[in-house]
C-alpha cells in the first residue's frame, strides 16, 4: 500500500515537473538567456575572416572558445578525413564529439589535418544546441 501510494507520488510529481505550461515564457517556447558560443584561433586572421593555420608536420590543431563556465559543447564539421581499414573506407569529421568549458568559460578542442591538408579550407563548428552554434573557417598552410 505505501509503495503504491509513493509511486503514485512519484508518477504526479514526474508529470508536473514535465508540464511547461508554467514556463513564464509560455508553452512550448524555451529562454536561452544570454548563452553565447564564441569560436576563435590564434593564427591569423584575414581581412575574410578566414584563419590561417600553418601545418608544421603535427596532424592536430587547435581553436578555442568562450561561453558560460562548465558548459557542454558539441563539435562537428562537413570536412572529414579517411582512412582505409582492410578492405573497408573509415571516414570522421576532422573535429567531433565534446568538450566542457573551464570554470571560467574558456576552452579547448582539437581538429585533425595531415600534409594533404595544404590548402584545403576547414569549417569547424561548435554548438551549445541547435540554436546556439558558431563556426569558424580555417585555410591549413
Amino acid at each position: 500500500m505505501l509503495r503504491s501510494v509513493i509511486f503514485s507520488i512519484f508518477i504526479a510529481l514526474f508529470a508536473i515537473s514535465c508540464d511547461d505550461s508554467n514556463s513564464p515564457m509560455g508553452p512550448g517556447i524555451v529562454d536561452y538567456g544570454t548563452r553565447t558560443l564564441e569560436l576563435y584561433s590564434t593564427t591569423e586572421l584575414d581581412e575574410n575572416g578566414y584563419y590561417h593555420y600553418p601545418y608544421t608536420g603535427f596532424n592536430y590543431g587547435s581553436i578555442y572558445f568562450e561561453t558560460e563556465p562548465m558548459t557542454l559543447v558539441g563539435w562537428t564539421s562537413p570536412d572529414e578525413f579517411c582512412i582505409q581499414f582492410f578492405e573497408e573506407l573509415i571516414c570522421e569529421p576532422v573535429i567531433n564529439y565534446q568538450t566542457y568549458a573551464r570554470e571560467d568559460g574558456s576552452g579547448q578542442q582539437n581538429f585533425y589535418m595531415n600534409s594533404e591538408s595544404i590548402g584545403d579550407t576547414l569549417t569547424l563548428i561548435g554548438y551549445l544546441n541547435e540554436d546556439i552554434y558558431d563556426e569558424i573557417k580555417v585555410i591549413i598552410k
